[in-house]
């Protein structure tokens, strides 16, 4: 069933990491039932109705208050073979965090780079069943485009994939941030472009490579 790709893909990526910094094992039928389990019980909580599905808002001023946001940003560069992405949330009202990198073949720009990063982000929320969030980017013309979408031909499947993943948020938000603001999904989504190979990570701590400050010189 392609339905539960994802999910293997997730607990894969989250036993992977497991192994690597909590010396945790896992049976693999285990994972791959668990994985079944998870992606039936949320396909069965999406027939349920919810108000304002769809919805979509612009917040240019800084929301503040117990909020949970879901910082992302995309890291393209003329000469790299990849583009990196980069996502991390914070819950608004605890100390939960979240954070996920990705390294995938070149995209066609920048703005197309920024575009990914907020799409996997957003799929990687309707994983974790998170609807509340706030998105928060730096990146002022994502901001403009996803929120008054217009039939561009080199974004045409980029905006049919933001609109079916938008439906599950309620309603679904992005706010325009500073760069200073944005500097873990920044480092995230750099550490990710400059891996050697493809990755990919999700995981509540810093990938090892992130704490290799040497990655983060000027680029």
């Amino acid at each position: 069933n392609l339905s539960c790709f994802p999910w293997i893909l997730w607990f894969i990526c989250k036993n992977q990491n497991g192994k690597i910094y909590k010396n945790q094992r896992r049976d693999p039928f285990e994972l791959l039932r668990t994985a079944e389990i998870e992606s039936v019980t949320w396909a069965e909580s999406q027939t349920k109705d919810f108000p304002n599905v769809g919805s979509s808002y612009n917040v240019d001023n800084l929301i503040t208050g117990d909020i949970s946001r879901c910082y992302i940003d995309g890291a393209w560069r003329a000469q790299d073979s990849c583009t990196g992405q980069g996502w991390v949330y914070n819950a608004g009202e605890s100390t939960d965090t979240m954070m996920g990198a990705m390294s995938i073949h070149k995209s066609l720009s920048p703005l197309h780079a920024e575009c990914e990063a907020l799409i996997w982000a957003m799929e990687c929320m309707k994983t974790l069943r998170i609807s509340e969030v706030v998105f928060a980017t730096d990146c002022s013309q994502l901001v403009k485009m996803v929120s008054t979408p217009k039939e561009k031909s080199t974004f045409t499947t980029h905006m049919e994939e933001f609109l079916r993943c938008k439906e599950f948020f309620h309603p679904f938000t992005i706010q325009h941030i500073p760069s200073a603001q944005n500097t873990m999904a920044d480092k995230l989504a750099r550490g990710a472009r400059n891996q050697l190979a493809a990755m990919v990570y999700v995981d509540s701590i810093p990938p090892r490579w992130f704490l290799d400050m040497n990655l983060f010189r000027s680029l």
